[in-house]
């Protein structure tokens, strides 16, 4: 019989040396796979470019968040305020007959800026006053129209209105119903206040509306101040704040007599 237990054992080392070849050659591949990855080679590239693949994550900023304080609050106040300046002004006038609007201003905005000029009448700023719902009239008297105070937190126009004589009177305006909310005199004046009104009344030919104009063509936005002072060298003019679309305010000079700007500043803060 032939010797088959050769034949097999003599097949089998074979076999086994060609899986210890392969096994060899299995574990040299790794080997050299490893080195490439470490050296930086075709398959730390490939790697490399994979991960550039994959896109970068962005944060979108939010639309306030890039806003400074005085920005935001800016915008708070003027996105409450549906009442006009133009028709606050109208309303105060209205409430004193043949009157002059002088000074008229959004309350608690921009209060703590330098004003282009002094206020005509030398009163407090608006900031002084109390709140609307604290609010007393200095004769004890509240609003001739009855109108209801608003509630905290609602925006308010202070004007100033001045008669030919330069008696001077508050209204204060509600700047979402554009109700009056009080008419009063100010008491403080003396002769000489009146005096000064009304030397700043016959230096202005420009009113306030025509100034405005003139601040709203060179930067368009919102008016949110007008007041009518001394500029530089005495010259009479009209004070004009105008906030933009980018929330930044706008001082504007501009003179009372012949309309031209005489000072622009913005306040990018």
């Amino acid at each position: 019989m032939p010797r088959r237990t050769d034949s097999t054992s003599s097949r089998s080392r074979t076999l086994r040396a060609a899986g210890a070849l392969c096994t060899a050659a299995a574990v040299a591949a790794l080997l050299t796979g490893c080195g490439q990855d470490a050296d930086g080679s075709a398959s730390g590239t490939a790697t490399t470019e994979a991960a550039r693949a994959v896109p970068k994550q962005t944060t979108t900023a939010s639309p306030t968040g890039d806003l400074t304080p005085a920005q935001q609050q800016r915008k708070q106040v003027l996105d409450a305020t549906e009442t006009t300046w133009d028709e606050a002004a109208g309303t105060a006038t209205g409430e004193v007959s043949g009157s002059t609007l002088i000074a008229l201003d959004l309350e608690g905005l921009d209060d703590d800026d330098d004003d282009a000029s002094a206020s005509p009448t030398g009163t407090a700023s608006p900031t002084d006053t109390a709140s609307p719902t604290d609010t007393a009239s200095p004769t004890g008297t509240g609003s001739p129209t009855g109108s209801p105070s608003p509630s905290p937190g609602t925006p308010v126009w202070h004007a100033e209105v001045a008669e030919e004589d330069g008696t001077v009177h508050i209204v204060r305006i509600d700047g979402v119903t554009g109700g009056v909310i009080e008419t009063r005199e100010e008491t403080d004046q003396d002769a000489n206040d009146k005096q000064e009104v009304t030397r700043l009344l016959d230096g202005a030919t420009q009113t306030a509306e025509q100034a405005a104009k003139a601040a709203t063509d060179r930067q368009q936005g919102t008016v949110t101040s007008v007041e009518l002072g001394d500029g530089e060298g005495d010259a009479v003019v009209w004070a004009v704040d105008v906030v933009g679309s980018d929330w930044n305010k706008t001082d504007f000079q501009i003179s009372a007599s012949d309309g031209s700007i005489v000072r622009e500043e913005t306040d990018e803060n």
